[in-house]
């Protein structure tokens, strides 16, 4: 059998998420997340750093409502790092650059 993915380019096309933010971008290291989550449903985010690495990761079962999480991921190293989306519609990666 096959496996489709459905990657997303933008948050627009997965529609019961509005609001997304994520600042300041580029950081320190601490950063804001927000979204809201106008239909329940689950969602993984992760953040991976250039190498391939899980810096963290969270999974929201059946969510809906505001959602905001405050983020230090100071103690790795600086540089560029990917939080990851994915939701039941595909895949959001928002670029994130630590200073």
């Amino acid at each position: 059998g096959y496996i489709t993915v459905n990657i997303c380019t933008g948050i627009d096309e997965i529609g019961f998420i509005e609001d997304f933010t994520l600042f300041p971008n580029p950081n320190n290291g601490k950063f804001v997340l927000k979204m809201t989550i106008v239909e329940q449903e689950s969602l993984e985010i992760s953040i991976i750093n250039t190498i391939g690495q899980e810096v963290f990761s969270e999974s929201l079962e059946h969510y809906k409502g505001d959602y905001r999480k405050e983020f230090d991921i100071k103690k790795y190293s600086t540089g560029v790092y990917l939080l990851h989306l994915k939701t039941s519609l595909g895949e959001v990666i928002k670029r994130i650059i630590v200073e």
